[in-house]
């Protein structure tokens, strides 16, 4: 059972993750320089954030000794702090003191290489959670969010590094346009932007959900989810309806017949009621009517296989 200091650790980074990554991605539509500096700010804290979260993976890694959190740590530490690094190199290449492009260059570099390692990292810990889930210790499996988040940005970020989103618009008297010919490219670019920080934010909140729940799954729920569902068979024995009596239904006579024994001519059959002898019958020979109680066909000589010779 985990430690509420780790279950702390990993919830509170993801929650503040989760609410300072949404701010971010509201301030970034503004174009005024206060506010755009603010919200490069954020995403500075946001990314100790991550840092604060592979403590936290840490933690759980020295409680359960895993390997999945071993390795989950490791690539998500690195890649926090190789992001950091990019970000501010970033900031510093795109800032009035600074042109330096190949320095730009290499922020984005940096950047790819942190989510690239984000993506085993994180691919790690579901797995984890999975085990988690199957042992009956969460009521959530760890979700491939985090993973496909960080793929998508790293997609992004290598479609940037080729062509730059700042070079695929152009100002115009009519306002700011897509360079012709590029329009498909910047779409692109645009959709895989929008879809990773979906994926991330979701996949931050739905890591906060299932740490809190981990080792807190009712004991009532466990010993539901351990009784085995019932499995139904077709028993051996079935109900069967016989006529006894013109076709009434009143008139019937309910027995149980086994499937497993296969079935017997009539004329094997012991101990046959008579009503059952005495209703009609026909020779298999010739088709004629035979009496009831006829052991041959009066007719053509042929046996009664209606009837019982011992009886």
């Amino acid at each position: 059972m985990i430690s509420d200091q780790t279950r702390k650790n990993i919830t509170n980074a993801a929650l503040f993750y989760v609410i300072l990554s949404i701010i971010s991605a509201f301030a970034g539509n503004f174009t005024d320089t206060a506010i755009m500096s603010i919200s490069f700010a954020i995403d500075i804290i946001s990314l100790f954030c991550v840092l604060w979260l592979a403590y936290g993976i840490r933690m759980l890694y020295m409680e359960e000794s895993t390997n999945n959190l071993k390795y989950s740590f490791l690539l998500v530490g690195i890649a926090a702090i190789t992001e950091i690094i990019g970000t501010i190199a970033y900031l510093i290449a795109n800032s009035t003191f600074s042109d330096n492009k190949m320095l730009l260059i290499g922020s984005k570099i940096s950047l790819a290489l942190a989510f690239l390692l984000f993506i085993p990292g994180y691919w790690l810990l579901k797995n984890q959670l999975d085990i988690y889930f199957r042992e009956r210790r969460n009521l959530f499996k760890g979700q491939i969010s985090l993973p496909m988040g960080y793929f998508l940005r790293f997609v992004f970020t290598v479609m940037d590094i080729i062509k730059p989103l700042n070079e695929l618009l152009v100002k115009t008297d009519e306002g700011v346009k897509i360079v012709p010919g590029w329009e498909s490219y910047f779409i692109a670019v645009s959709f895989f932007q929008i879809s990773y920080i979906f994926f991330v934010i979701i996949g931050y909140w739905n890591l906060r959900r299932t740490m809190l729940v981990l080792d807190r799954v009712p004991t009532s729920y466990l010993q539901l989810a351990k009784k085995p569902t019932p499995v139904y068979k077709q028993p051996p024995y079935s109900l069967e309806v016989k006529d006894t009596g013109g076709g009434n239904s009143i008139n019937s006579e309910q027995k149980l017949v086994n499937h497993d024994i296969p079935s017997t001519p009539i004329a094997a059959q012991k101990g046959a009621n008579n009503e059952q002898r005495k209703k009609k019958m026909f020779c298999i020979k010739c088709g004629l009517e035979l009496d009831p109680d006829s052991k041959f066909c009066p007719y053509c000589g042929a046996k009664n296989p209606y009837i019982d010779e011992n009886k």
